[in-house]
């Protein structure tokens, strides 16, 4: 069963040019505006959307029509999304509540049920990183899956505290280490500023790992909790996560991540 999904609201600074043609993907761009490449003076479009192409052995029982599709169609563009973040260090992620068009209907995922929606209004950007050559795409190998956990980190509708959580979580996977070994390494090997290591391991992850104190003191000020007023509203979480990702971001280009042999 061969099919096509079209996802909406596609948020990235990312350009890739129009000329790009591909057989698992195919981007939509607007008809209007764009940014200019510095280094070869060619404007390129904002991106709208990604349309993905998908193959099922067979056809879904009925109990799982339209949920199985669209299950599949948005895996293989979180893993597209994935490379295209690790090969650039730019972000790329879908504006929730996610919406995608299937068989000439709009449909969102909420909960993890697909249901038919109206369509809202598009988010698009772009510009800050320009790709002439996606090939990788095509090729029927996924990124490293440790770079999950990097796009989650960069991916701004996320909670703040769920995105450190996952840049953890990417160091962790990196280096094989994780605790109070990986803030040493962070700081005596890799040379991190000890301050912003160590806040940023207090404030985020000690405070996920202490969780379980919620169960006798619902008061505890040692956990940060997901929601706004510990995490959207607080500074100096904020600012850890800058710093934090632009270590990251300075890794993965080191790193230069390419497909692996895990197939797609």
């Amino acid at each position: 069963m061969d099919y096509s999904v079209t996802f909406h609201n596609l948020i990235t600074t990312i350009s890739i040019s129009p000329e790009v043609s591909l057989k698992q993907a195919r981007f939509e761009y607007s008809r209007s505006g764009g940014s200019k490449n510095p280094d070869n003076g060619k404007v390129y479009p904002e991106i709208r959307g990604m349309e993905v192409f998908c193959h099922l052995d067979k056809e879904p029982d009925e109990t799982r029509k339209v949920q199985e599709e669209l299950e599949i169609a948005l895996y293989l563009a979180e893993e597209i999304f994935t490379g295209l973040v690790a090969t650039t260090q730019e972000e790329c992620y879908l504006a929730r509540p996610i919406t995608c068009t299937y068989k000439g209907k709009l449909y969102t995922v909420s909960d993890g049920f697909w249901s038919e929606i109206i369509p809202p209004d598009n988010v698009y950007m772009g510009g800050e990183a320009y790709l002439d050559d996606v090939s990788f795409i095509d090729e029927n190998k996924n990124f490293h899956p440790m770079f999950h956990f990097y796009r989650a980190a960069k991916d701004e509708t996320n909670s703040k505290d769920y995105r450190a959580l996952n840049a953890w979580r990417f160091l962790e996977a990196l280096h094989g280490k994780s605790d109070s070994d990986l803030v040493e390494h962070l700081i005596n090997t890799e040379k991190q500023p000890e301050k912003i290591v160590k806040d940023f391991y207090k404030n985020i992850r000690c405070a996920v790992a202490h969780a379980k104190l919620i169960k006798t003191k619902p008061g505890t000020q040692k956990v940060i909790l997901p929601r706004a007023f510990e995490t959207e509203f607080d500074g100096g979480l904020f600012w850890d996560l800058i710093q934090m990702l632009k270590y990251l971001d300075d890794v993965v280009k080191k790193l230069n991540p390419t497909t692996t042999d895990i197939a797609r």
